[in-house]
This record gives C-alpha cells, structure tokens and sequence, in this order.
C-alpha cells in the first residue's frame, strides 16, 4: 500500500476517512488549499449525531515523508500499514480514535492528477470507552494548480456489513466533466462502468454496468454541513449518514453509506 504523505503539499490537497462500524457512521478530513486549512470528525452512533471538530484553522505539520497532522484537538498520523485519527479535548482522555488498516487501493486520474483510493480499510473504533470493529474508505488527492471552481456528488459505502463496497461520483472541475462508478465484490472483483452511463440525484444514483442497471437509494439519518470560506474560496460541503440499498438485477442488498456534496469556488 501506498504510505500517506506528508499533507498540505499541494495548491489543494485533500484526504478523508470514513468508516462504518455497524450502525455507527463517521467520516474524518482534512482540507487544505494556499488560503484555507480545514479538519473536521463527526459520528453518527445510530441514534444520535455528534461533531467532534469541524473547523478552519493553521495545521500543525512537521512530518517530511508521511501523514502527521495536528489540528485543534483533532490529530491524523500514519505510515504504510495503519492509520490513527485521535480526537482528545486538552489535557483529557481521548473521546474518539479511529485506527485504520489498508487491504485494497486503486488509482486512476480525477482529470487533474491522480487520486488514490483504499475502498476497505480494516476499522478498530474507540468511542465512549467501548471498541468496535469495522470497515472503512479513504481517499487522497492533491492537484497543482487547482481550478478556480468545482462541484461534485459523492457516495461511498458498504453492503452486507461490508462485504462490498460501493463508491461513485459525478463532478465537474473547473470544465472538466468526472464520473465514475465502483463495486468492490467479496471475491476481488471490481465492477465498474463507462464514465457516461452513471448519474447522480439527491437521495440516489444509478449506473449500467456488467451485471446490468444498478439502482442505489439513500435515506438520509444525519447531516454534517460546513462552508469552506476564504478571501479566495467560497464552497459548501455537506456530509450525511445514510442507510443504503443498492439493487441489480441479480440482488438487492443493503448497508449504509456516506454522500456528500460540494459546490463553490475553490482557492
């Protein structure tokens, strides 16, 4: 697997983690363009919805050749082999730490650089003195120079306990149109489809593929939302928790997912 690097090396560099551990959902992130630095962790523990940090400010980075990141509470650190994401209050416990495994990764262009995908991370959650086991998602990119306007819809998430694991997007950066849609099946097999045959609505997507028309189907349960704001950028993010069911022709199977959407200015 490929080691994180050190972060905030490009115009706009990007990485997060999500992860799912039963009915608990949770995403991670770090956000960083010449103007802005952003780090937020939020956990929807299937009843409830808490935001751990969700904030603009000066990171703390002093690792040369991997991932170390302190920002507020919130730190990220990792090599080629495991991943730990803390988020302790000063001077306490930690209320939340996230250690992920990589076992997959994927790469191919996002039309500006190349983006780095691990769609099935081993997951050990501590959280409110409990720890759970788990599955989770992480991706990286990091383009140089970055477009001065964007805009995408994401989901990301997993079947069966986590037996496959689906992600796709529709973006556009800058003029560029990007699609993708992927399922990682049990026995390795990627399933994919053309670029022009998968779409994005609100609470869904669909997509042809090799097994034939894919439907998939979010109910909503949370929501994260933040406004990635600058002298130069103006973009709103959103994140939600979400059951999911994605149905072919073969099956229907259900889970839960992530989507997430951005639009904006980006600088």
């Amino acid at each position: 697997m490929t080691a994180q690097e050190s972060f905030g090396i490009y115009d706009h560099d990007s990485l997060q983690y999500h992860f799912f551990c039963g009915d608990v959902v949770g995403a991670a992130r770090l956000f960083f363009t010449r103007t802005l630095q952003h780090a937020s962790m939020w956990v929807f523990d299937g009843a409830s919805y808490r935001e751990f940090q969700s904030a603009d400010q000066v990171y703390d980075s002093n690792a040369q050749s991997h991932l170390n990141v302190q920002a507020g509470g919130l730190s990220f650190s990792g090599s080629d082999d495991l991943i730990e994401i803390t988020f302790q209050e000063k001077g306490g416990d930690d209320e939340c730490r996230v250690r992920l495994t990589p076992r997959h990764e994927l790469r191919w262009s996002d039309t500006i650089s190349t983006v780095i995908h691990q769609p099935n991370m081993q997951v050990e959650l501590r959280l409110d003195g409990k720890t759970l086991d788990g599955i989770g998602y992480c991706k990286r990119y990091g383009w140089t120079p970055a477009p001065s306007h964007w805009g995408y819809r994401f989901i990301q998430g997993f079947l069966e306990g986590g037996e496959i694991s689906v992600w796709t997007a529709e973006a556009t950066f800058g003029l560029e149109k990007y699609d993708y849609f992927k399922m990682l099946m049990p026995d390795g097999e990627i399933i994919t489809t053309p670029d022009d045959v998968s779409c994005h609505r609100q609470n869904g997507a669909q997509a042809i593929s090799s097994i034939g028309p894919i439907q998939i189907e979010l109910e909503p349960l949370s929501v994260w939302d933040h406004t990635l704001e600058s002298y130069a950028m103006n973009s709103r993010m959103r994140q939600r928790a979400c059951r999911l069911v994605v149905r072919s022709p073969l099956w229907e199977k259900r889970g839960f997912a992530i989507s997430e959407t951005c639009y904006g200015t980006l600088g």
